[in-house]
């Protein structure tokens, strides 16, 4: 029941009235994620899911990707399937008909909010949450892109609201028809994320707190039971009829398992500049303080004092799946963006609604101070729109400041694809020129942009890569996830005068004098800063000099560390790869110089430098010297990048196809199949999936995804075809590696 203080207010206000207000404030959400849906490039995992859902369009056999339930995947596709538009993944050119079914399910969550907004405080609480609703910016960013978490938060609170409406009922009634509404939509969100299996133990958890009498058992149970039947019975509506396990379609239950294998591997975090393989217990609840505008948290604060005048079951709904949710993904420490924990947004948005609401009754100073804040909260988001994804409030310095707390979807998805290639082209027609993501691992001036992602390398486990850039200011934004940069020497001066205990600044200092020509000043920064980090400054200037084969500057400087006492792994690893190169160049003769660079090319590839191991055992391998251990190599060096065609011309002209005769007609098979594949000739799924996993590793993207769509032709139910496509198309987008997939065709006639 409504407290008796806003009944009042309720009452003054005529119907028109309301709905002129929730129309109001419905276009006014509409408007604002529409003008990100038109606006945004795609993000990293919309190709995915509309893919995924074209398929299963297509094909009438639904697979899931990135091992997700279908339902939501045929929903953003279902305008392609509908207008028979044709599709190239992963081509933008198809993303405003695919993101329009999100946006509109997310404006019915709006009439939702307002509309437990009146049930809790009137029709003055109800206007207040569904203008907030309106300028949230998380929710803003997610109902304008063609993925799930939007989707499976309209269905979490669909089903809340049903579950409401059986624990509002009479004692003495069995609301059946509110069960079987509250069962429907829990079958819809956990057939579009699995992890919104939570709300029958959470369900079933407010019933045991609200509920009194026989009621108490017998509608929770109800509830669970009707939820699981609805559940099996929708996922066989959706996969259609098939191989069944555990009374649920075998391939769903893959996809769960396959879901939970996922989780419990390691996952890669990143907060306020840490790194982590296993997560952080407080990512969730930093990530809502400052990835939510200020005054949503603090008018949510005060309406808890409110709350206490609400019924029961409203506590209990507002309150219970909020924080299950949180809790549960902290505990599964799937540390990659506020969106999993997007569902509790609507519950900070009904107790700020009622918080604002109480507010504005106690007196002048206290309705100023309310009026102040809203301004201040449609201000910071006007301001930003269309770029919602980077929004961080002042806490976090703002969207510029965002990347030194959170990284991956809180700020950079891949939606600023098409600023970026504005400004390049803007600064093109001004005789600009340029360069992005330029070498991480080389100081540099002059003019560049660097993504956020590959700034922080994201899932990489070297810190190394970027680190003379991360405290240099930035000299603009293309997007707020592109960082500009106009550097200089006096910048890199400037930044080693500020962090003069630190190695990285003054090594990179001594880099750009070094490339300005002023080798003499660079020994001088260098020998100041190896006085207070002689470890430090040794793997920084050993890494360079062993990049440019320079390997007497590199001993030099690793022996100095040794004398000093400093011993870490990656100073073992250089120490390593110093001693090969030397051993490669000072061998006394013509065999011993070939067997020297056959095994430097070998550590090399052992240690993921694939194109310096290939360039070395070239090297070796064009000695007269050469032996067969030499040629071998070569023809594995040749297919780690997956140049099975040269592997096999190697291994040929070695004489050492009969040694090696299953590696030579393997690599005869896959070099056949991509001259196959480039011509549009269809080839054995099988070793059409061989090439792809192959170029996958290699990290040839555009030529893996040329071999994974051949082997979706042939066989569209493929499940791991579609998901190393998806894996790479996000690994593009978050610049993990700096590729872009080619459009391209998956189905033939498309």
């Amino acid at each position: 029941m409504a407290p008796c203080g806003f009944r009042k207010a309720r009452d003054a206000v005529s119907p028109r009235t309301e709905r002129a207000v929730l129309a109001s404030g419905l276009l006014l959400f509409v408007l604002l994620a529409g003008i990100g849906l038109v606006r945004d490039a795609s993000v990293a995992d919309e190709h995915p899911h509309i893919l995924a859902g074209w398929l299963a369009w297509r094909t009438h056999h639904a697979t899931g990707g990135f091992d997700n339930p279908p339902l939501g995947q045929l929903l953003v596709a279902a305008p392609l399937a509908l207008f028979h538009i044709p599709y190239l993944y992963p081509d933008d050119g198809v993303l405003v008909w695919c993101r329009i079914p999100v946006l509109l399910a997310a404006a019915t969550l709006g009439g939702l909010v307002w509309r437990w907004g009146r049930a809790l405080g009137g029709a003055w609480v109800a206007a207040i949450a569904v203008a907030m609703f309106a300028f949230e910016p998380n929710l803003l960013a997610q109902s304008h892109v063609a993925t799930l978490d939007a989707l499976v938060t309209v269905a979490w609170w669909m089903a809340l609201w049903m579950w409401r409406c059986v624990l509002l009922a009479p004692p003495a009634v069995m609301p059946w028809r509110a069960l079987a509404g509250f069962a429907v939509w829990v079958a819809v969100a956990v057939l579009v994320k699995f992890t919104a299996v939570l709300l029958l133990p959470v369900a079933f958890a407010v019933a045991l707190l609200v509920c009194r009498g026989p009621a108490r058992v017998r509608r929770p149970v109800a509830g669970v039971v009707l939820g699981v039947v609805a559940i099996i019975l929708l996922a066989h509506a959706v996969y259609g009829l098939g191989p069944v396990e555990m009374l649920l379609p075998r391939e769903l239950v893959e996809s769960l398992r396959g879901k939970f294998a996922h989780r419990g591997e390691v996952q890669f975090a990143y907060l306020a500049g840490r790194r982590s393989d296993h997560g952080f217990l407080l990512y969730y609840l930093v990530a809502l303080g400052l990835k939510c505008p200020l005054p949503l948290l603090g008018f949510a604060v005060w309406g808890g004092r409110v709350a206490r005048s609400w019924s029961r079951a409203d506590q209990a709904l507002v309150a219970i799946p909020a924080v299950a949710v949180v809790t549960a993904f902290t505990l599964l420490r799937v540390n990659i963006g506020i969106r999993h924990v997007l569902p509790a947004l609507p519950a900070l948005i009904l107790l700020a609604a009622a918080g604002a609401r109480d507010l504005w009754g106690r007196g002048r100073p206290a309705r100023a101070a309310v009026l102040a804040l809203g301004v201040l909260w449609m201000g910071g988001v006007v301001r930003i729109a269309p770029q919602y994804f980077p929004y961080f409030n002042e806490l976090a310095g703002g969207p510029a400041g965002g990347h030194r707390w959170l990284l991956d979807s809180n700020l950079s998805w891949g939606q600023d694809d098409r600023r970026l290639q504005d400004f390049l082209t803007a600064a093109q027609a001004r005789g600009e020129a340029w360069e992005t993501n330029p070498d991480p691992d080389l100081p540099r001036t002059g003019r560049f942009v660097v993504e956020v992602n590959a700034l922080h390398n994201l899932q990489r486990r070297s810190d190394r890569l970027y680190e003379w850039l991360r405290d240099l200011p930035a000299a603009g934004f293309a997007g707020w996830s592109w960082r500009r940069y106009q550097l200089d020497v006096a910048t890199f001066a400037a930044a080693a005068a500020r962090h003069p205990e630190t190695p990285a600044a003054p090594a990179a200092y001594a880099e750009v004098l070094r490339a300005a020509g002023d080798s003499a000043q660079a020994r001088v920064v260098l020998e100041t800063a190896a006085a207070r980090d002689p470890g430090g400054v040794a793997e920084r200037v050993a890494r360079s000099a062993l990049r440019c084969g320079d390997w007497r500057a590199a001993r030099a400087w690793l022996d100095r560390a040794a004398r000093a006492g400093a011993g870490s792994i990656e100073l073992q690893l250089l120490a390593e790869w110093c001693r090969l190169q030397t051993a490669a160049a000072v061998a006394p003769d013509e065999r011993e110089r070939s067997r020297a660079g056959t095994e430097l090319g070998i550590w090399l590839a052992e240690h993921g430098k694939r194109d310096a191991a290939l360039a070395v055992l070239l090297q070796a391998a064009g000695s007269p010297a050469a032996g067969a251990e030499t040629w071998r190599a070569l023809a594995i060096a040749h297919a780690q990048n997956a140049a099975y065609g040269a592997a096999r011309e190697v291994l040929a002209r070695a004489n050492l196809q009969d040694v090696y005769a299953p590696e030579f007609e393997l690599c005869s098979k896959l070099a056949a199949a991509a001259t196959a594949i480039a011509a549009g000739v269809p080839v054995p799924p099988e070793i059409a999936f061989e090439l792809g996993r192959g170029a996958f590793e290699s990290g040839q993207y555009d030529a893996a995804a040329a071999a994974f769509a051949a082997v979706l032709r042939a066989d569209p139910s493929h499940r791991l075809a579609l998901a190393y496509l998806g894996e790479m198309q996000v690994r593009c987008k978050m610049r993990i590696v700096d590729q872009v997939l080619t459009p391209r065709a998956v189905l033939a006639g498309s």
